[in-house]
């Protein structure tokens, strides 16, 4: 694990609780820890365990150690929300530690769809998809004939992705695991919805600009959600060409086309 202040309490306990789920009877959970004094670990193995065994404090980080003793009911740490896009119908999303959105329907995505000119029959991808309400709140727009496509680079985001494409009868879809935006056809998209993290320098969002053009089909729409208009507007002018932009919900949304 890496150091407590860097990941979210909520992601350790369901980690540690499906590993739980994983061994056998009298099997091992090992978990290695980089922060030197780390307190919280050993509280949460015990939490789920019942026992926990643990290194000396060092300098490199600590390691623990838990042995599976019996069954305990299966849980995962989930929680749920329910969205709805305008007149359309309101859609149960289900979240996981460790994903984007956890626990909410971010207030970016919300301004995106509200703008985003989906229509029946278009094939759409939801880029950076995280949880996937932005597929799934647009496949009704895009149904009965269209197609959602979600990726991510997180397989966590994949698997919630394709189990709330399910849940809320999303009957065409595709979800794929990428961290380069590998596997998509080119010249195949409609429209892409493209709602980037913000950190990395924003190197996620550049390569969300610029692998787009190239995905969507002539006449196809480019949507991205952004807080930081400055950064971001100029590459994708330089990509498409004319954009349009509006303001919503303190969120700046810019639209492109082929």
């Amino acid at each position: 694990f890496p150091a407590p202040a860097r990941t979210d309490r909520e992601l350790k306990l369901d980690m540690i609780e499906q590993g739980f789920h994983a061994l056998r009877e009298g099997g091992t959970f090992l978990t290695l820890s980089s922060y030197a004094k780390d307190t919280v670990i050993a509280k949460y193995q015990k939490q789920v365990f019942g026992k926990c065994g643990e290194s000396p404090k060092a300098k490199i980080g600590m390691a623990f150690w838990s042995t599976k003793k019996g069954e305990r009911p299966r849980r995962r740490h989930e929680i749920s929300f329910h969205a709805k896009i305008g007149d359309g119908p309101s859609l149960s999303i289900a979240t996981w530690p460790g994903t984007f959105g956890y626990g909410r329907f971010d207030a970016g995505s919300r301004a995106m769809l509200e703008v985003a000119d989906v229509r029946p029959g278009d094939r759409v991808l939801d880029m950076g998809c995280g949880n996937g309400a932005v597929g799934c709140l647009a496949w009704p727009k895009a149904a009965p004939n269209g197609e959602i496509t979600f990726i991510d680079s997180n397989v966590r985001a994949i698997a919630l992705a394709e189990h709330n494409a399910k849940a809320t009868g999303v009957t065409n879809f595709k979800a794929i695991a990428s961290g380069s935006l590998q596997g998509l056809e080119q010249g195949s998209f409609d429209v892409v919805l493209a709602n980037p993290p913000y950190y990395a320098d924003s190197e996620v969002a550049r390569l969300f600009i610029a692998s787009s053009r190239d995905l969507l089909k002539p006449q196809g729409r480019f949507y991205f959600v952004t807080r930081m208009p400055v950064e971001t507007v100029p590459e994708i002018v330089e990509t498409f060409g004319a954009v349009e932009s509006v303001e919503n919900r303190g969120y700046t949304v810019v639209m492109a086309r082929v």
